[in-house]
């Protein structure tokens, strides 16, 4: 008489085997040799090529679509810098008209007391043209460093409060 412990390993055995033999006929099974040396099945798990390539087309097409519009965001948020040295040097030009009764054309230490490059160094102001006598001025700030192929190019400002961009986009509602 066998041990119930033998007989219900030969069970279980049985069992396996059975099991083994019914995921054998569905096509979905490996086999793999335990180290008892008897045979084991395993059902296949994992990714194929085919869906890690697909993976890889999706994220690929995500990207294309991603990383331009974030370059977008970028040069977009930098221009604001271009626009804060522009309306903070008009309002310099505003003190001194209304303490000499025209404009400056320096914007240095000479002049306006105003810095000529942006906090972040992406604008500088390139040129201050006046008129009438000193009775008109606009003022030009050009991209530079990282912002320099802004595609509004330089944005301008003048005393009458028009703005205006001289670049391959240089449409007011995309540029201001």
């Amino acid at each position: 008489m066998e041990s119930p412990s033998t007989a219900d390993s030969f069970g279980h055995q049985n069992h396996e085997l059975n099991e083994w033999r019914s995921r054998r006929d569905s096509g979905n099974v490996s086999i793999r040799l335990k180290s008892s040396g008897r045979l084991h099945p395993e059902l296949t798990s994992g990714f194929t090529l085919i869906e890690l390539v697909i993976v890889v087309v999706v994220v690929g097409v995500l990207a294309l679509i991603a990383v331009p519009s974030y370059q977008r965001s970028i040069e977009k948020t930098r221009r604001s810098e271009g626009k804060v040295l522009l309306q903070k040097t008009m309002a310099a030009e505003e003190r001194h008209y209304a303490s000499s009764n025209r404009y400056s054309d320096v914007v240095g230490s000479n002049g306006l007391g105003m810095p000529e490059v942006s906090e972040g160094g992406y604008y500088r102001v390139s040129a201050i043209r006046l008129e009438n006598d000193g009775q008109f001025a606009e003022i030009t700030v050009s991209p530079q460093a990282g912002q320099a192929g802004d595609s509004c190019g330089d944005l301008t400002l003048d005393s009458t409060g028009k703005k205006g961009a001289t670049g391959q986009t240089a449409q007011q509602l995309v540029c201001w």
